[in-house]
């Protein structure tokens, strides 16, 4: 890799040189704004610092190991280590951006510092700079769009939730038809094919015995259509389904069977707010073959980069429905709302 130094007292200017040395593909490792000359600080000039490389894309990669030689245990952590730095260059590269321009980069660095990637943040500010955190948080919002509720007049509606393992599909239909059932007066029922988790029958039939609602154990496609004609009278009929592992091809395909045979109106996306942006894409682009329609946040306070959220509302534009943010229910189930979700991204920061 080949590293440089340019100075120059206008960013256009550094950034040309770098273009024309090191080629378009060249990377911003580091760059500053410098006050030199003068006496004692005063006539002092400013001066913009640059330190650019080539691509890391052009580094060679590792040698393949022998078949007689263990492949290294430490590749996810490159893997992990090349994200990052490519995440840091990203937000480097649009810094420049927006200093070239005369603009504040600190909404930007306080966006790609929760999870927003950089060139989604820069997306969100290029129409303006926000003088405050309430304009920031408005940027925010825009990338959210709305799935609108869950109960649509008179009609009847199906509803299932499906997902991963361990994102909270189960916990989150308890809290659905909670609200449903208490705050909407909905006549509610569910149906769970989740037989593989010990103890999640038993964990769903405990929330129905307290809110008094009828509860339905499906093992097969069969069994899952019978369910739902079961429930002809009920204004919504919830289903919670096992979770499966986004790469196993037939557990997917069983997932399927059960979802024709249902027959839902609304198929909701559920993903872990403290799942990287890599891992929630893979999801979507796998669950969505199976006619995912909107998503549901969970476990929004476990995240520690929640602007991945963003990166996701952004790449997929699909609706968010819901997003938690506890165990409690029905307490830590909320309606999404862009502000609302924008708010917990942005934090307490302040222009």
């Amino acid at each position: 890799m080949r590293i440089k130094r340019y100075e120059g007292s206008d960013i256009q200017e550094v950034l040309q040189r770098i273009k024309s040395e090191l080629g378009r593909d060249a990377v911003i490792l580091h760059s500053q704004r410098l006050r030199k000359g003068g006496f004692l600080g005063l006539g002092a000039k400013l001066r913009y610092e640059v330190l650019a490389a080539t691509d890391l894309n052009t580094v060679a990669s590792p040698p393949t190991p022998s078949p007689s030689v263990p492949p290294p245990q430490d590749n996810d952590l490159a893997m992990e280590e090349i994200k990052r730095l490519k995440q840091e260059i990203q937000s480097l590269r649009a810094s420049l951006g927006l200093m070239a321009q005369g603009r504040n980069t600190e909404p930007l660095n306080a966006l790609t510092s929760v999870g927003v990637d950089p060139e989604v943040a820069a997306k969100l500010l290029e129409d303006g700079h926000p003088q405050t955190r309430e304009e920031l948080v408005q940027k925010v919002a825009s990338a959210f769009s709305l799935a609108g509720p869950l109960l649509n007049g008179n009609s009847r509606q199906v509803v299932a939730l499906i997902g991963p393992t361990g994102v909270g599909k189960t916990t989150t239909i308890a809290k659905m038809a909670a609200v449903a059932s208490l705050d909407q007066k909905a006549k509610v029922a569910l149906v769970t094919s989740d037989t593989y988790r010990i103890g999640a029958v038993d964990q769903l039939r405990t929330y129905c015995q307290i809110l008094r609602l009828p509860l339905d154990v499906a093992l097969s496609p069969d069994e899952m259509q019978a369910a739902v004609a079961a429930h002809q009278d009920k204004d919504l009929i919830l289903i919670d389904t096992v979770g499966r592992g986004q790469r196993h091809s037939l557990q997917l395909s069983e997932l399927g069977a059960m979802l024709r045979a249902a027959n839902p109106t609304q198929i909701h996306l559920v993903l872990s707010a403290s799942s990287d942006r890599y891992v929630m894409m893979e999801v979507v682009e796998k669950f969505g073959a199976l006619g995912a329609d909107r998503l549901i946040f969970t476990k929004l306070d476990e995240a520690v980069r929640p602007g991945e959220l963003v990166n996701v509302a952004s790449a997929t534009k699909m609706p968010v429905s819901y997003f938690t943010d506890g165990q409690k229910v029905p307490e830590d189930l909320h309606l999404a709302d862009p502000i609302l979700l924008a708010e917990r991204i942005v934090g307490d920061y302040h222009a």
